[in-house]
């Protein structure tokens, strides 16, 4: 029989049963692995821990858990001793389109290379021991497992997107004595990170440089049983290759089998398993410029850099050191950097900006008027239009219908070639539709604190 632990319970019971998990790993960091890991569940990976446990879980790892006790309000105040000035954008020391110059491997990353290429620069000039990256995983291909890149081959070998959840902070078991890493984290669990370091935990101060992407949307892990069915895949072939961006940017959702057969989509033709499929944290998450990664960086999704069909991304830099190698590293040519203000980094993601600074708010509002626990990240949107909650109360509406079995089946007949090409044109559609409401002000919201 499993022993009676207090904050082992209150993660059960208050996180776990209401689905309000992140997918950090912390929570099972502290514990060896008969005790306690991380298990990968239909959707996303989950902390499970064993009837055997001996302990219970740190304290400041508890406090940390971005579903629990992590307050944004108060991280800003005690971390960078300052608010922003754009809150969309967050602290930005710089701004620039970036993409590495090393061409032959451009197909290779999942956007422009600018995380690859600042990490191999880290390593080599000994400012970190090692990289914490994700790396495909041979028992959830479509997910990952985080691993220890001591070398730029095995750098370069992890510069693909995942879409779905990842764990990466039980890693902190792993760490060694006297070793700094840097690591690449979603948007919580950078702040969970920097909660530690404001706290003084000694794992998280070997941390010496956080990076990571701007994080919109993430699919639960079953979708893939859905193209199975519309490719007419046997549901028992196995994966033998998986990449979420393959080939020349955008790139195309790659799935090749061990039977031989394949399945490809253009990037942004296979959105339309957003609706159907957007995992419960995507749609708890206020944060989608990884507001707390000294270094974060997203698709350059502009129509001046589309034209050019060219991989470059909007790159957010959030202190000072970093600005200075990317500086550093572009004099050297191994990167581009072009200087973009502020209103054009906002048009490139005004949609997802939105969709998480109020939209997720209005969303976790909605619940809790009805008694449906959510996360409470201690910031709110100072201003909500009537027309912006009705909006969001339409995609409610649709991601609901969507979630039905009745939906999953209608979209699973339709094929590849109607499918894609008329979602990504409603999509195009509902964007301009929805523009005037959704990027009113954009630059204008103020997070306050929400009590």
């Amino acid at each position: 029989m499993k022993k009676k632990f207090t904050l082992i319970e209150e993660i059960e019971n208050k996180i776990l049963k209401n689905d309000l998990c992140f997918s950090c790993g912390l929570c099972v960091s502290s514990h060896n692995y008969d005790e306690a890991k991380m298990v990968t569940n239909y959707e996303k990976p989950m902390p499970s821990f064993s009837s055997n446990v001996s302990k219970d879980i740190d304290q400041d790892l508890f406090n940390a858990c971005p579903a629990n006790k992590l307050n944004y309000y108060d991280l800003y105040k005690n971390f960078y001793k300052k608010f922003p000035d754009n809150w969309p954008l967050g602290i930005t020391e710089g701004l620039f389109l970036g993409w590495s110059n090393d061409y032959k491997n451009h197909k290779h990353f999942s956007s422009a290379g600018i995380i690859t290429e600042v990490l191999i620069y880290l390593l080599k000039n000994k400012l970190i021991d090692a990289a914490i990256l994700i790396k495909q995983s041979n028992k959830n291909p479509t997910g990952g497992e985080y691993f220890f890149a001591r070398t730029e081959t095995e750098i370069r070998q992890s510069s693909q997107s995942v879409y779905t959840a990842v764990s990466n902070l039980d890693s902190f078991r792993d760490f060694k004595v006297n070793e700094n890493y840097a690591i690449t984290t979603l948007p919580e669990q950078s702040a969970a990170i920097r909660y530690l370091q404001v706290n003084k935990n000694l794992k998280a101060l070997q941390i010496k440089y956080i990076l990571g992407p701007y994080t919109g949307t993430m699919l639960s892990s079953n979708f893939l049983n859905s193209l199975k069915l519309k490719y007419k895949i046997n549901k028992f072939d196995k994966i033998d290759e998986f990449k979420w961006r393959d080939g020349n940017w955008p790139g195309s959702l790659l799935v090749n089998y061990k039977s031989g057969k394949s399945i490809s989509i253009p990037k942004i033709y296979y959105n339309y398993l957003i609706p159907f499929y957007i995992s419960k944290i995507s749609l708890n998450s206020m944060d989608f410029v990884n507001e707390f990664a000294d270094l974060a960086v997203g698709d350059a999704w502009s129509p001046i850099v589309e034209k050019k069909s060219k991989a470059k991304s909007i790159v957010n830099v959030r202190n000072e050191e970093l600005n200075k190698i990317l500086n550093i590293m572009k004099n050297k040519s191994i990167i581009s950097l072009e200087s973009i203000n502020e209103n054009f980094a906002l048009s490139m993601h005004g949609h997802m900006l939105d969709f998480k600074k109020r939209g997720s708010y209005i969303r976790m509002l909605i619940k809790r008027k009805f008694n449906i626990k959510t996360p409470n990240f201690g910031i709110k949107p100072n201003n909500i239009t009537f027309i912006r909650i009705v909006i969001e109360l339409f995609i409610i509406f649709i991601f609901k219908i969507c979630s039905f079995k009745l939906s999953i089946k209608l979209m699973e007949s339709i094929p590849e070639k109607i499918l894609g090409p008329t979602f990504n044109y409603l999509r195009l559609s509902w964007k301009f539709i929805s523009k005037p409401a959704k990027r009113k002000n954009l630059n204008l919201i103020k997070m306050v604190r929400d009590e």
